[in-house]
């Protein structure tokens, strides 16, 4: 009695704050802010290497020395990497790119700006380091502006540096692309919690492991790019992009320099051996400098939301209050952390899971473990609402209904159209003035019926003239594939080949692709944060049993119950009743596994597990919970502890 007497009391009290809650994005900034700057910690020293590079050799001490060229060298290079950090920052988000074709997901790109965005980004970062190479290299090197004429005294401009930059702009045309093909801008939860599992699951990996572990990988794959993509430009330069870049290049050459307007490139493009090597070294080095800042940011970016070992928001006056505004938040990025932190909270942080239970009266009425389910359960029911959507046909008007929209603002000018069988006889006129009206009324009606004169066949000739031309040019096979049907058949078939070919790949809208932009939402995937709500409400239901002295927890299990099993259903009802797109021309090859979607098929195993440990823990109170045989039974059947 003393326990609970004690715990009422702490929970009381705690719930009597009324102070201003700190929001979550409060804990969350900072803790950005310190991934950005451990990333670009990372990035700086990748600078400083490259700057010792390129440096010149012949004072070993100033070619290292932080304090002199080096750090110059190094500081303008990090202003490259930066804007490739800032970029990341920008698109930050969690949960997969979803669409139902690739075609579809370019499109949401396009319109988002994101598309643009990186590209402009990874160009100015490449003419950054382009005029930062160029002023490192020497004066032997050859790569400057202009270069003397001993003709006539005027300067010419030299091909060379307008070869490098190019080269450089070509391949931040590829890294921009392979950057958002690979969608490297999703911050990846590098595990997520068990169920099955005892307490602790989640394995807290160092992100100097982690990142130690992707480096050579890494430089490996952006030496093999850089150095395809600087081969594929030699090509390119000299037959598509040479006159653009040297037109681009004398009317900005001209604004500093004495250089003829009609000056011309040279015949053979200035593929000189020292050129080429120049070409793949600084393609080598700047991309060695993204794929090491983008590994950097992703690796600190998706670590999990603490601070030396402990939940984000365990500095706040009201830790569950700043926990739940970030839970209720729009922005996907907020609300997907703190659901993030919920789970670590709810698996591993016992004394924080029991304040949750402790806080029976907070401001706005509802304990904290209410408003932490209600958010919880909130992202199932709007994957329940987007399946339940376009399914069922709108209500058609009914006639009473179009009756009531009718218009009464003039005054009816003639009998309303009769209701009765208009089709049947009238009957037989019984007085004068009905036999008069009929009578009248046959006579108009007999000058509107009366018989027409056939039509002319005036076209009879020119029509058979045709018919005899095309049966003594075509023959039958030939006059009977040209017929609509075969016509609309034959396009089938062409159309079918070329979405069979790899050509015709972005424009297919496979069953998988639409089944998860329907589950998990467009344009990005709710995957992340319906597992993690899912883990967390299941973990704290379980952990009510013998941490919920308030008995907050078992009021709601019947709610959590039937929400689970609503959700598995609705799952399993879509994926077997979606109709398949006729561009899905390789469905039928599938078999039986056509309708397998792994990602779902996860989402609804990590359902059933949550499920089936939430029955397995409260099933010998059900009846005292109100939980009748009946839901309990349907229950079990959709946690897989019973069949039909």
């Amino acid at each position: 009695m003393s326990t609970i007497t004690t715990t009422l009391a702490s929970a009381t009290v705690s719930g009597a704050r009324t102070g201003k809650i700190r929001a979550y994005r409060d804990f969350l900034t900072p803790s950005l802010h310190r991934k950005f700057i451990r990333a670009g910690a990372v990035a700086l020293g990748a600078c400083y290497i490259e700057a010792f590079l390129l440096g010149d050799k012949s004072s070993y001490f100033w070619s290292w020395f932080p304090i002199g060229p080096a750090g110059l060298r190094t500081l303008l290079l990090f202003i490259s990497t930066l804007l490739l950090l800032f970029l990341r920052v920008t698109h930050l988000r969690f949960g997969a790119r979803t669409a139902v074709s690739p075609i579809a997901a370019l499109i949401q790109l396009i319109n988002s700006f994101d598309l643009l965005r990186t590209f402009s980004f990874y160009l100015f970062s490449a003419w950054w380091f382009s005029e930062v190479y160029v002023w490192s290299a020497s004066e032997e090197s050859g790569l400057s502006w202009v270069v003397p004429d001993d003709g006539n005294g005027r300067d010419r401009l030299n091909e060379r540096p307008i070869f490098l930059r190019s080269n450089l702009a070509w391949l931040a045309f590829a890294m921009a692309s392979i950057h958002m093909y690979c969608d490297y801008d999703v911050i990846e939860i590098k595990q997520y919690p068990s169920l099955d599992g005892p307490e602790k699951t989640t394995s807290l990996t160092s992100a100097v492991s982690v990142l130690s572990s992707k480096l050579q990988g890494s430089l490996r794959f952006a030496v093999a790019t850089a150095t395809s993509m600087t081969i594929l430009n030699f090509v390119f330069y000299a037959m598509f992009f040479r006159r653009f870049a040297w037109a681009w290049s004398l009317w900005f050459g001209r604004l500093v320099w004495d250089i003829p307007r009609s000056a011309e490139p040279s015949i053979i493009p200035p593929y000189h051996y020292t050129l080429i090597f120049r070409a793949f070294t600084s393609s080598i080095l700047l991309a060695c400098l993204w794929e090491v800042s983008n590994l950097a940011f992703s690796t600190w970016a998706s670590e999990a939301p603490l601070k030396l070992d402990k939940p984000l928001t365990t500095e706040s006056r009201d830790p569950n209050g700043s926990l739940i505004s970030g839970l209720v938040a729009k922005k996907p990025l907020v609300k997907t952390s703190a659901l993030w932190e919920l789970s670590i909270i709810s698996e591993g942080f016992e004394e924080r899971r029991k304040t949750i239970f402790a806080e029976i009266d907070r401001p706005g009425g509802a304990s904290t473990w209410k408003q932490i389910m209600n958010a919880c359960l909130a992202l199932l029911e709007a994957m329940s609402i987007r399946l339940e959507d376009n399914r069922v046909p709108p209500p058609e008007m009914t006639l009473a209904a179009s009756r009531e929209k009718e218009v009464r603002n003039l005054p009816r000018l003639a009998a309303p159209l009769r209701a009765d069988a208009i089709l049947q006889a009238s009957p037989r006129p019984v007085n004068r003035t009905q036999r008069v009206e009929s009578e009248i009324g046959a006579f108009a009606k007999s000058i509107g019926q009366s018989p027409l004169k056939k039509p002319s066949n005036m076209a009879s000739p020119a029509r058979k003239f045709l018919e005899h031309a095309g049966n003594q040019i075509l023959t039958p096979d030939q006059q009977k594939s040209l017929q609509p049907e075969q016509l609309l058949s034959s396009a089938n078939s062409l159309v079918s080949q070329f979405l069979s070919t790899v050509v015709g790949v972005p424009f297919r809208q496979t069953f998988a692709a639409r089944v998860q932009a329907k589950v998990f939402g467009s344009p990005r995937s709710e995957l992340p944060a319906l597992l993690l709500g899912i883990f967390s409400i299941s973990r704290l239901a379980v952990a009510g049993i013998t941490e919920d002295t308030m008995g907050t927890v078992n009021r709601d299990i019947p709610l959590i119950m039937r929400t689970f099993g609503n959700a598995i259903g609705r799952i399993q009802k879509f994926v077997n009743e979606s109709g398949v797109h006729w561009t899905d021309v390789n469905f039928a090859l599938a078999g039986e596994h056509a309708r397998r979607v792994e990602e779902v098929e996860f989402l609804t195993g990590y359902l059933r597990t949550a499920l089936r440990h939430i029955i397995q823990e409260y099933e010998g109170y059900a009846r005292d919970m109100g939980i009748s045989p009946s839901e309990l039974k349907a229950a079990r059947i959709a946690a897989g502890l019973d069949t039909l």
